[in-house]
């Protein structure tokens, strides 16, 4: 067969011959501690390696060692359950079968040991009760074996069984982000720091540069171990040994996660779908023990939709809000245990490893149902649509997803996914959101008509300035952009108005608009200030203020440092005059200027800048000179 690298984990209750039958079939002793040895009994998870590319997680069956247990069977491929002939089924038995339901394990054997204490018809009442057991859960079709691991009844047929049940594993995904739950720190002589822990997702080098989270610390891959073997690389589902370089042995902790920098995000909550699997129903702000990975947090649990969960019932969506800092990947799985007394209760998968909403938000319930969904395209608009109103970056997508950056562009630029999302270089948001703010950009010129009839329209940058801050420039120039090209909104001059709106003036304010224009034309370019020329024409200020907004939206004057209104007639005379001057000299000073346009240096001065700024000349010292295109 083709070597697959493959974990197994056993499960069982305590004394009912985990280590032994791991040791029977390996040669290898599980149980590594002094303590262990001394007491016969496992108290932490042990490891050993097989042939054909198969590892053994074997972890601890007494019940104030669950939280071991659940560690070591996080991210395992496939259960060994195993049930001792002479005690049968019994209540870790039920607990550990339990949490491989929950962590969604659907592969497995199950090992009725100590065969040879019992005749046959006592262990087929045994093995009876088992299949009792299997029924309820997602090993209900596994294969039963009898052995005895000290006489070796059974174990060819018992390691034939396992090595065809790892042919039928799935190669894991190698484009995933790295990630690895730690199991197990010490320190090696002459090489440093050396963690252990199954491989999640991804695959990880010699040499890459990882996050130890959630200490945020970076952390070079110095050497990697796997199978007893020193290695290059390790992928998914792989057991291994990491010599981490750039860390002290007292910044790692079990529990802590190695992971690609910026897919995973440490948070102190997270959305879930949760399933209850006692009789002791989860209630609502309940505080309890999340086993996620191999870290263990405590929490509560917050309900989305009822306020208790009870064996039986549909899953339901739920937050876990933790009183430490806590990592978790998009639909990892995990187990709740009361905080007191200890008792598995339920567990599930998360949904939003980092939320933004409330949990009661109206839109949550919608959108944590279309993550469940197995389209990856409805499970990324969901991820969009979550960060409204402001536009999704590739790395909030990366993290809510857990998935590369790269892969969420990959996606992005879909043709499923061009019909449904707006995307550009500032953010992605969902298409039905970009209709929403069309129809505010609409609404904002058509209340400004309304409430301004004589004017031409709304400045752009007042129109626009809402968006960039929410979904960025560039989003909301191509929304906008969109509303010209479909001739819904015109723009002349910077000045936005609907297509259909032509400014209606009424008489008298007509009348007053020919007095400025005609007071303008003859001021030409050295116009007064605007009180002065208000009072020259005995209208208020501020109307004359109103009157100039109407032309120069209007493409009739031209507003000099926001203080001096010239016709926009003249403003082209003054410049061809100066235009004229320029391309008969290379060069011309203030001075020069001013003389032949014949004002004094003040309105000369308003006049360049004004120039400046569009382009046509630009300033050398205390000179001007053409620009060049």
């Amino acid at each position: 067969m083709s070597e697959r690298r493959v974990v197994i984990g056993t499960a069982g209750h305590i004394d009912h011959g985990k280590s032994t039958l791991v040791r029977a079939l390996t040669g290898i002793d599980p149980d590594r501690l002094p303590e262990e040895q001394e007491r016969g009994m496992t108290i932490d998870i042990g490891f050993a390696f097989w042939k054909y590319g198969i590892a053994f997680i074997d972890v601890p069956g007494h019940e104030r060692f669950i939280k071991n247990m659940v560690a070591g069977v996080t991210g395992i491929d496939a259960a060994l359950l195993v049930v001792a002939a002479d005690d049968g089924v019994m209540p870790q038995t039920i607990e550990h079968y339990t949490i491989l339901n929950l962590l969604g394990i659907t592969r497995g054997v199950v090992a009725i040991t100590k065969s040879d204490s019992k005749d046959a018809d006592w262990i087929a009442m045994i093995e009876d009760d088992v299949r009792k057991l299997l029924a309820s859960g997602s090993l209900k079709n596994a294969q039963i074996i009898i052995v005895d691991s000290i006489s070796g009844t059974g174990l060819n047929e018992l390691s034939e069984a396992l090595i065809q049940l790892a042919a039928t594993i799935p190669a894991h995904e190698l484009d995933a982000p790295a990630l690895l739950s730690i199991d197990r720190v010490f320190v090696k002589t002459g090489f440093g720091v050396v963690i252990t822990g199954t491989v999640a997702s991804g695959q990880i080098k010699v040499g890459d540069e990882l996050q130890l989270l959630p200490q945020n610390i970076p952390v070079r891959i110095r050497g990697i171990q796997s199978q007893n073997e020193a290695r290059e690389s390790v992928v998914a589902g792989e057991r291994a040994a990491l010599n981490l370089a750039g860390i002290d042995r007292q910044e790692v902790l079990r529990g802590n996660r190695l992971c690609q920098p910026g897919v995973f995000s440490v948070t102190s909550a997270f959305d879930v779908l949760l399933e209850a699997c006692t009789d002791h129903p989860i209630r609502h702000r309940s505080r309890v023990r999340m086993h996620i990975g191999t870290t263990e947090a405590i929490g509560r649990i917050d309900l989305l939709e009822a306020a208790t969960l009870s064996i039986g019932e549909s899953p339901r969506f739920a937050r876990f809000q933790s009183e430490e800092p806590i990592i978790a990947a998009f639909r990892e799985r995990f187990v709740i245990r009361r905080y007191s007394p200890m008792e598995t209760v339920g567990g599930g998968i998360v949904l939003n490893p980092m939320p933004l909403t409330r949990l009661r938000h109206e839109t949550n319930f919608e959108r944590l149902s279309a993550l469940l969904s197995d389209s990856g395209e409805d499970r990324l608009i969901a991820a969009i649509s979550e960060t409204e109103p402001k536009a999704a970056t590739i790395s909030r997508l990366a993290i809510a997803l857990s998935k590369k950056p790269v892969a969420i562009e990959a996606m992005l630029r879909t043709q499923i996914l061009s019909d449904k999302v707006l995307s550009k270089s500032s953010g992605t948001i969902t298409k039905p959101y970009a209709q929403r703010i069309s129809d505010e950009m609409i609404k904002t010129v058509r209340t400004f008509h309304s409430t301004n009839p004589d004017r031409v329209g709304i400045p752009q940058g007042s129109l626009l300035e809402p968006y960039p801050t929410k979904i960025g420039s560039s989003l909301s120039e191509t929304i906008f952009q969109a509303l010209l090209d479909q001739q819904i909104l015109s723009i002349e001059r910077g000045t936005v108005r609907l297509t259909s709106h032509q400014p209606r003036v009424n008489s008298k304010d007509q009348e007053r608009i020919s007095l400025f224009i005609n007071a303008l034309r003859a001021h030409g370019l050295t116009p007064p200030m605007p009180n002065l020329l208000a009072t020259e024409l005995k209208i208020l200020e501020k109307e004359l203020f109103r009157y100039a907004d109407l032309l120069r939206e209007q493409g009739e004057i031209v507003v000099l440092e926001g203080r001096y209104w010239i016709l926009t007639d003249s403003f082209k005379v003054a410049e061809d005059q100066i235009r004229g001057l320029l391309m008969n000299q290379p060069t011309a000073s203030l001075g020069e200027i001013a003389t032949v346009l014949g004002v004094s240096r003040k309105y000369a001065v308003a006049l360049l800048e004004e120039l400046d700024k569009r382009g046509v000349t630009e300033r050398i010292g205390d000179s001007r000179q053409l620009k060049s295109r």
